[in-house]
């Protein structure tokens, strides 16, 4: 995958996840998001391989760390810019974990 693609990923991300600060790993080969500071909420982060996991997987940690019970309106997919296994996505001039 091409450094657009790698870009536009982690952009979307950002975009679709306005709490989370994102980023791709590139020595981890994994994407990371940290819960943005939140007075009376723990700390909070999550790892995954894909893009689309993370996704799902903050939004089953909302739901049973932050007492979110509403799913959020229905967003556009991620299948076309998700990178594969062992993509690099740089976000925040950050080059990984």
């Amino acid at each position: 995958m091409d450094e657009a693609t790698e870009s536009k990923t982690v952009r979307l991300l950002a975009a679709r996840l306005p709490s989370w600060t994102v980023w791709y790993g590139r020595h981890t080969g994994r994407f990371w998001a940290l819960l943005k500071r939140r007075p009376g909420v723990q700390d909070l982060h999550v790892e995954a391989e894909t893009a689309a996991e993370l996704e799902s997987q903050i939004a089953e940690a909302e739901r049973r760390l932050l007492g979110v019970t509403v799913d959020p309106p229905a967003r556009p997919s991620l299948a076309d810019v998700a990178p594969s296994e062992g993509e690099g996505v740089l976000v925040d001039g950050r080059t990984g974990s």
